[in-house]
């Protein structure tokens, strides 16, 4: 599991939406987050669908983006 705890991107506010990105891939995991890395959101990395799952009942996001 690579992280089942939100990442803040490096600007990421206390106030973050969070962005769950779910690829088996983890380059393309690693591209999603260098493209959606603001202030106002904090992204979170599955990479398949019971890791997502698990982070999701964690800490619910307010987006997926999925390739699954």
């Amino acid at each position: 599991m690579d992280s089942l705890v939100p990442q803040s991107g490096p600007g990421a506010g206390p106030n973050a939406k969070l962005v769950l990105v779910v690829d088996p891939d983890r380059s393309c995991r690693e591209t999603a987050r260098k493209n959606l890395e603001r202030p106002d959101l904090a992204i979170a990395e599955a990479s398949g669908l019971a890791e997502a799952l698990e982070l999701a009942r964690r800490t619910p996001p307010a987006v997926v983006l999925s390739a699954l």
